[in-house]
Order: C-alpha cells, then sequence, then structure tokens
C-alpha cells in the first residue's frame, strides 16, 4: 500500500514537470492585467515587493504556452523577469523606479495588443491586422523562448535519463 502511494506520487510529480503550462489567450491576458497591478503596488508600497515579485513571477511564468485561434504559441516572459531580478539587485531608489515603471508599461503595452486581438469582429477595423501584430510582437526576441545552451542541453538530458531510470524501477515494483 506504501510503495502504490510512492509510486503514485513519483508519476504525479514527473508528468507535472514534464508537461507545460498551456493557457488561453484571455487567461494570459488576465494575468498580465494583474501582473502590472502588482506592479504599481509596489510603486505605491515597496514594503509590499517581497510579497509582490515573486507573485508576478507565479502570474507570467518564464515561458508558457498560450492557446490562440490559430493554434499554440510559444510566449517567453523572460524580459519580465530580468526586470524583476535587476529591480531586486538595485539600490538606488530611482532606478529601481525606473525598473518598474518599465516593466509596467511593457505590460500594458502588451495588455493592449492582447486585447485588441480578442475583440468582436463587430468592434475591430481589422482583425487581421490586429491578430498579425499579436503574432509579430509575440515573436520578438524578448518573448521568444530562449535556445539552450550546450550546458542547458545536457542537463535536460541528463534529467530525461534520470526520469527514464525512475520509471523502469518503479515499474519493477
Amino acid at each position: 500500500m506504501n510503495t502504490t502511494r510512492i509510486k503514485i506520487l513519483a508519476v504525479t510529480l514527473l508528468l507535472a514537470k514534464a508537461a507545460q503550462a498551456q493557457s488561453s489567450l484571455l487567461n494570459y491576458e488576465h494575468r498580465v492585467v494583474r501582473a502590472a497591478e502588482q506592479i504599481a503596488r509596489i510603486k505605491a508600497d515597496s514594503d509590499y515587493a517581497e510579497e509582490g515579485l515573486p507573485y508576478i513571477k507565479r502570474l507570467v511564468p518564464k515561458t508558457e504556452d498560450v492557446q490562440t485561434p490559430e493554434g499554440l504559441l510559444k510566449v517567453d516572459n523572460t524580459w519580465l523577469w530580468t526586470i524583476l531580478d535587476s529591480y531586486s539587485k538595485e539600490t538606488d531608489r530611482q532606478q529601481r523606479l525606473a525598473r518598474l515603471n518599465e516593466a509596467e508599461g511593457r505590460l500594458k503595452a502588451l495588455d493592449d495588443h492582447l486585447k485588441r486581438g480578442q475583440a468582436k469582429p463587430s468592434e475591430q477595423r481589422d482583425q487581421a491586422a490586429d491578430k498579425e501584430k499579436i503574432r509579430e510582437i509575440l515573436s520578438r526576441p524578448e518573448y521568444r523562448e530562449k535556445e539552450d545552451t550546450f550546458i542547458g542541453r545536457t542537463i535536460k538530458k541528463g534529467i530525461a535519463k534520470a526520469r527514464e531510470v525512475l520509471m523502469r524501477v518503479f515499474e519493477s515494483f
């Protein structure tokens, strides 16, 4: 009984780690708005940064798959994480504020483009052009998933091998 629970837990953890998060375009847009709101809150109360920054990172993960009407789109939000990390390391108050302003401005611009892409056809002047604009924005280098380095690929291969070994061990029980 105990080994069965361990097997189930291990398999669940492996599958959860291996599965990529996937969300709808509307869900992604809502989380972008929420992240911008959290940045505004940090600007108003710098003590909230300790709690707010990790929350923003949970709202907008580094990379994720977003389901659009045209299909699955890989989004890379590393640019936001980079800004938030530089905010945390910065000691100058003005520079910290500048980092927050940059992140908030980019999130609001992204939200604006996402909203235009979701508007009803009667509300759109040129639906195809708006969708193409969203694709163009999300395909920019700062939103694209970064290619793995040699070390990163090697580590991922090692993790995959370890998973295979663990799966074989659990299957033998």
